[in-house]
């Protein structure tokens, strides 16, 4: 099992650890191997029970409670996952990882002095763990403790593979100072692209040259909303080491300008503009009448990252919900999602409308305008969220109860987008109350 395991073939696992099981009923390692490939295939109550008969044989084994404790944490039961991180640290109390784990279970239910505390104890344990310095930034971040935050965001490359490969290049990294050649240069999704362009204009007032590199998709819209002497340039595109003095990635940015709340309020009404023309001929073509509001919608992330399912609605949800008269619904969601909104018509009699000229995966100048040219928008936290506080339009985000660290503590706004209001889950994995705070906001349901 374990052989069939590590060359990809889960099922044949499985069957392999069961019946390994039905050899020995006490096999208390077979029952926590069969949990880590069910937990990794997203059977969380399956998961769950076999580590519980794991620990059932082998009450004292850290390990055992650890692993549960993870799988209660991703199905949702955060209380419960506490309490087995807690019993695993009383059998093991010198594993790092253990302290780090129980840190991400108190960042996700809020409690961040507990968190960053728990992670403070794994830096003590090891102080090279890039991981809790990477989780103990998000931490601090959330707080609002930018400082600290920043300073720890800076060991995301050597902690996780989710933001993408450091550029090769002898030139140094640019610490702050004036008539420089700067290459600024992209990293993580394209959504993160955006947010952390709003602190371009710091850099561009101190350089004599700025090249950006940034996701193709980007470039005619970036070129219009910022100055006309930054050069934009795709992300593969490889940059000569004598068209710059110094580099710096965009994650980096923050460290030098956002160091406080105030110092986000320089351009968080927006920083982006959308064509105007294309926006008003696309509002034009959308509305029957004028007593009709437009309200854009997007509800997944085709990210694979960590807690992208949690975050993620049905259409059927919230097109239910916000469903009303004099609605008339646009799709902004990126992909292919023809079926769902067929499904959504033949099933529910709701039509969202999908605008044929434009690609809102590829064509982001595009989905700029048609954001421009709703009323409204109401999406989950994906690039679209993202393109429309940095467009400065009014927004609804509906965030899960463990959000991402961007949004901050306040329950209602954040300090990236002005425009952008936020609605939270107050239990794990429900969107009424979310849904219900949306649809109280808009006067067209009162």
């Amino acid at each position: 099992a374990n052989i069939l395991e590590i060359n990809g073939d889960r099922d044949a696992a499985i069957e392999n650890y069961k019946q390994a099981i039905f050899i020995n009923p006490d096999y208390a390692e077979a029952f926590n191997s069969l949990g880590y490939i069910l937990r990794d295939l997203g059977e969380y109550e399956a998961a769950i029970e076999s580590y519980k008969q794991a620990i059932a044989i082998k009450p004292d084994t850290a390990e055992f409670y650890n692993n549960l404790a993870i799988a209660l944490q991703v199905g949702g039961d955060l209380t419960s996952a506490i309490e087995n991180f807690n019993l695993a640290i009383s059998f093991n109390s010198g594993l790092a990882e253990f302290y780090n784990n129980i840190g991400n279970a108190y960042r996700h239910i809020g409690d961040l002095d507990a968190a960053i505390e728990a992670y403070h104890r794994a830096l003590q344990i090891n102080p090279e763990y890039a991981l809790a310095h990477w989780n103990q930034s998000l931490a601090y971040l959330v707080k609002g403790d930018f400082q600290n935050g920043w300073s720890e965001y800076e060991w995301r490359w050597k902690a996780t593979e989710e933001i993408g490969k450091y550029i090769s290049t002898s030139k140094p990294v640019w610490r702050y100072g004036r008539g420089q050649r700067v290459l600024l240069w992209a990293e993580q999704g394209i959504g993160d692209e955006i947010m952390f362009a709003s602190i371009i204009p710091d850099l561009h007032a101190l350089c004599s040259k700025l090249i950006v590199q940034i996701d193709e998709r980007l470039i005619p819209l970036f070129k219009r909303s910022f100055p006309s002497d930054i050069e934009f340039q795709p992300r593969n595109k490889v940059i000569l080491k004598n068209e710059f003095d110094a580099h710096i990635p965009f994650g980096s940015l923050p460290l030098h300008f956002r160091q406080t709340v105030e110092s986000f309020k320089s351009a968080s009404q927006g920083w982006l503009s959308a064509s105007e023309v294309r926006a008003r001929h696309l509002r034009e073509k959308l509305l029957s009448n004028q007593s009709e509001i437009l309200i854009g919608i997007s509800w997944h992330s085709t990210k694979p990252r960590l807690g992208a399912e949690a975050k993620a609605i049905t259409l059927t949800q919230l097109a239910k919900e916000l469903n009303a008269p004099k609605v008339k619904f646009v799709n902004l969601q990126y992909g292919d999602v023809s079926d769902e909104l067929d499904c959504l018509k033949e099933e529910n009699g709701i039509e969202v409308i999908q605008v044929p000229e434009i690609d809102n995966k590829n064509d982001i100048d595009g989905l700029a305008a048609l954001i421009m040219a709703c009323d409204r928008v109401v999406s989950i936290s994906n690039l679209t969220i993202h393109l429309a506080g940095a467009l400065g339009k009014k927004a609804h985000v509906l965030l899960a109860s463990s959000c991402d660290w961007r949004w901050g503590q306040n329950p209602n706004s954040g300090y990236w987008y002005d425009s952008v209001h936020l609605h939270r889950q107050s239990k794990v994995n429900d969107w009424d109350d979310p849904l219900e705070n949306v649809r109280g906001s808009f006067e067209t349901f009162k």
